[in-house]
């Protein structure tokens, strides 16, 4: 069985860099999944029928693959979409960060600057109401919550399973040229590899 170590470092290259891709995109499948349950959390904490869901609060995370192989998770006004009558950078902090369920934080008597109270009577909103409710944890808290799960919980099986996915596609090509203990190091290094 003939065994060249150039050869053998060349298809560990290979392999680890497939292993890379899949696990970005992967990443940033279940980073959109994420995104979803954290920002439905947030609105299903508090859902009167005066407020119209647009979903808007979704486009404030920006999941991304950065060249081939890194996998980013963004946030910011910046990314945000919608029409909002405070502006995008209010909902971002008020709203997405600190978890506020609507509300101004300023305005003419308003009764305690820079906490959110509503306007009132629906629908004139010429009058300051009660203060605003704040969801027990923020879109941005959920979103990290429901990352971090997957990354502790979910994604070593998903990584484990990339891998041995990867390993088999090559299994035949690797057999023919290397030995069994040098296939068992692939695979070892390959897994050692793989963040």
């Amino acid at each position: 069985m003939a065994t060249n170590s150039i050869d053998l470092a060349a298809l560990m290259d290979s392999i680890a860099s497939e292993i890379n891709v899949l696990s970005a995109i992967e990443h940033e499948r279940h980073a959109k999944e994420c995104i979803e349950a954290g920002v439905n959390e947030f609105y299903g904490s508090y859902a009167p029928n005066l407020y119209g869901r647009t979903g808007g609060l979704k486009t404030f995370a920006k999941p991304e693959i950065v060249g081939s192989e890194d996998f980013v998770f963004q946030f910011g006004p910046e990314y945000g979409s919608g029409s909002y009558d405070a502006g995008l950078e209010y909902i971002f902090i008020k709203v997405f960060m600190l978890g506020w369920h609507g509300g101004a934080d300023s305005g003419p008597n308003h009764p305690s600057s820079g906490v959110p109270y509503w306007r009132t009577p629906y629908p004139y909103y010429r009058h300051w109401g009660k203060q605003a409710t704040k969801a027990p944890s923020s879109p941005y808290q959920n979103i990290i919550k429901y990352w971090n799960n997957y990354c502790l919980n979910e994604w070593p099986n998903i990584k484990q399973q990339l891998i041995d996915t990867v390993i088999r596609k090559y299994w035949d090509q690797l057999q023919k040229y290397y030995s069994l203990e040098q296939l068992k190091n692939i695979k070892y290094e390959v897994i050692t590899d793989i963040e």
